[in-house]
C-alpha cells in the first residue's frame, strides 16, 4: 500500500514536475490541481519516507523523486541549519527532567503549565523528532550528552507506544533505532569522484534500515562530525569506514569488498528487521 501510494503521489498533480517538491494539498477532488503552498515538514517527511522505500526495493522512481524533493528544498527554503545547532537548543532549553521534551524553552514566559506534545499525527510530535534526532547524532557525534536524554524519553513513551502503535509511529521509529543494531559507514572522497560514487551504490545496494552514513572530501573544515575524523584517503583512492561505536574496521577502496563487508555485518541480523 505504501508503495502504491507514493508511485501515485509522484505521477499525480500533488507533484510539483517543474519546480520540484511537493504542495502542501490539492484543490480538487482528484488531487490534479495543486495549492501554491510548499511546506517543509511536508517536504522533509516525503523525501524521507521515499528514501526508505527506495532502499527497500530500489525503485528508481522513489530516488528521483527524494533528489527532486531535496533539490527544492535547499534551493527555495532557507530553514536548514547544521544538526548541532537545534540539538543544542533542545539539550540546553527543552529537556524535561523527568524524561522527555517540553514544547517551550526554559527562558519562555511564565505558563500556567509547560506543554509537552506526545502524540504522532501525520506529522510527528515534536518530542518524538527530538528523541530521533538526538539519538542519530549519537551515531555521528559521539557525544555522551546526546544518548541519555533520549534514552529516558522513550523510557517514558515505550508502554503506551507500544498500546497505541499507529498513534506513535514516529515513537515507535525512534525506539526501533535505539534496540536494533546500528552500523556506522564514513566515506572519504570527492563526490564528483566516479570511484567515491561506486563505493557510495554498493552501500547503497545493501538494505539495513539503522545504518549511519556521513561523508566529506578529503579537506575539509574542523567541524566534521566524531565519525569523519582522522578519516583519511587509501592511496590517494576515495575510502569507506565500516564502524561500531567508532571503532572501524580497516578501510576499504573497493566497492565489492565493501559489499562483502557489510553483508558480513549485517548476516547475523537478518530476519529482525
Amino acid at each position: 500500500m505504501a508503495q502504491h501510494a507514493l508511485t501515485k503521489m509522484s505521477l499525480g498533480g500533488i507533484h510539483d514536475h517543474l519546480g520540484g517538491g511537493f504542495p502542501h494539498y490539492a484543490v480538487d477532488a482528484a488531487w490534479r490541481i495543486p495549492h501554491f503552498e510548499k511546506m517543509l515538514y511536508d517536504n522533509a517527511l516525503l523525501a524521507r519516507i521515499c528514501l526508505e522505500a527506495w532502499k527497500a526495493i530500489a525503485d528508481p522512481n522513489h530516488l528521483a523523486v527524494v533528489e527532486d524533493a531535496l533539490g527544492f528544498m535547499l534551493a527555495e527554503l532557507r530553514w536548514f541549519q547544521i544538526s548541532r545547532e537545534p540539538a543544542t537548543g533542545i539539550l540546553d532549553h527543552l529537556i524535561d527532567p523527568a524524561g522527555g521534551f517540553f514544547d517551550t524553552p526554559a527562558d519562555h514566559e511564565a505558563l500556567i503549565a509547560r506543554h509537552k506534545s506526545l502524540q504522532d499525527t501525520p506529522i510527528p510530535s515534536g518530542s518524538s523528532l527530538a528523541t530521533a534526532l538526538l539519538l542519530q547524532l549519537s551515531y555521528l557525534e559521539e557525544n555522551p550528552d546526546f544518548q541519555p536524554p533520549a534514552e529516558r524519553a522513550l523510557s517514558r513513551m515505550a508502554g503506551l507506544a507500544a498500546e497505541h502503535p499507529t498513534a506513535f509511529a514516529a515513537w515507535m521509529n525512534a525506539l526501533d533505532f535505539a534496540l536494533a543494531p546500528s552500523i556506522q559507514w564514513a566515506l572519504i572522497g570527492e563526490p564528483d569522484e566516479g570511484a567515491l560514487q561506486d563505493l557510495a551504490q554498493a552501500a547503497d545496494e545493501i538494505y539495513f534500515p539503522n545504518m549511519v552514513r556521513a561523508a566529506a572530501g578529503e579537506y575539509r573544515k574542523n567541524q566534521d562530525p566524531a565519525l569523519l575524523r582522522n578519516r583519511t584517503l587509501l592511496d590517494g583512492k576515495p575510502a569507506a569506514y565500516l564502524c561500531r561505536g567508532f571503532t572501524c574496521q580497516r578501510p576499504t577502496a573497493s566497492p565489492d569488498e565493501l559489499r562483502r563487508l557489510l553483508e558480513a555485518e549485517i548476516q547475523p541480523h537478518v530476519g529482525s528487521f
